[in-house]
């Protein structure tokens, strides 16, 4: 029996991998650490443009904490 499970990314595609196998769940994290980066500069872009608490970039941020959070629930399947 493989659980499979959906991350979702910021772009609003769906990523399924097995749990299985470390090779999936390794390319996973790759791709979300690479994720997690881009929202991070997109983000601190957005902040010296229009000041941190402007609407877009408090929805970055939320979204980044989004993509932290499902890399630390990869983290806790190992």
């Amino acid at each position: 029996f493989y659980k499979t499970n959906v991350i979702r990314c910021s772009l609003g595609l769906h990523y399924s991998f097995l749990k299985k196998g470390m090779k999936k769940n390794m390319q996973c994290k790759t791709f979300l650490l690479g994720q997690i980066i881009l929202k991070k500069k997109v983000m601190y872009h957005r902040a010296k443009l229009f000041g941190f608490t402007h609407s877009s970039v408090v929805a970055c941020s939320q979204e980044l904490d989004v993509l932290l959070n499902q890399y630390q629930e990869i983290q806790g399947s190992y």
